[in-house]
């Protein structure tokens, strides 16, 4: 399967985005059709222009047939699970849409001084930061036909789960997972084997 990872394809600049999502999209595509049963593809998108998103999102699955997107884990100072980025969840939910995730650069990755790339350690955080937000802003329990694929394992959610199931207690955020932030369909979601296993 292939896809657009970090840093995608927004550089501050929104019609430099739609334009080079587009033609990504369109390679993609090609690339499948020239060579059948043997790749598949995830569309880009250009956030964090969610309207822009929306049009790529229903070009890529409706005529170019591409298998899903690919989001990234953080856009800017947003990460998946913001209101910001919730028509777009909607209209994934409503076309139950595979939705793989990679990790971004993420915000304020240059403030610790430490010589360490940023994949080397933050892109798994990244990731976890993404899947956390997306459990706990409730997007998940309101978008049950999203199929999510996360990178890396789910970054360090399996070894943190314990500490996310804490916000069942907290009222900042308990009202958006009422089934729970470890609720068995949202981990089934996340994690297939183990939700599968649990059962």
């Amino acid at each position: 399967m292939t896809s657009i990872t970090a840093p995608g394809v927004y550089f501050g600049d929104d019609a430099f985005a739609r334009d080079l999502a587009r033609r990504c999209n369109e390679i993609s595509a090609r690339l499948v059709q020239d060579h059948p049963g043997r790749f598949g593809a995830f569309a880009v998108l250009p956030l964090p222009d969610v309207d822009a998103a929306l049009l790529e999102m229903e070009y890529a699955l409706d005529t170019l047939r591409l298998d899903g997107v690919a989001l990234l884990t953080s856009i800017g100072n947003k990460y998946l699970g913001d209101p910001a980025f919730e028509p777009l969840f909607d209209e994934i939910d409503r076309r139950n849409v595979v939705v793989y995730t990679h990790p971004n650069i993420p915000p304020g990755f240059d403030v610790p001084e430490l010589i360490l790339p940023a994949p080397l350690i933050e892109f798994i955080f990244d990731t976890t930061r993404a899947a956390t937000n997306l459990i706990l802003s409730g997007t998940l329990e309101r978008h049950p036909n999203i199929r999510l694929i996360l990178s890396h394992a789910g970054g360090a959610i399996p070894y943190i789960a314990g500490r996310i199931a804490l916000a069942d207690d907290n009222p900042l955020v308990s009202g958006n997972i009422p089934n729970g932030a470890i609720e068995r369909d949202n981990a089934a979601r996340l994690f297939p084997r183990l939700g599968s296993a649990s059962a």
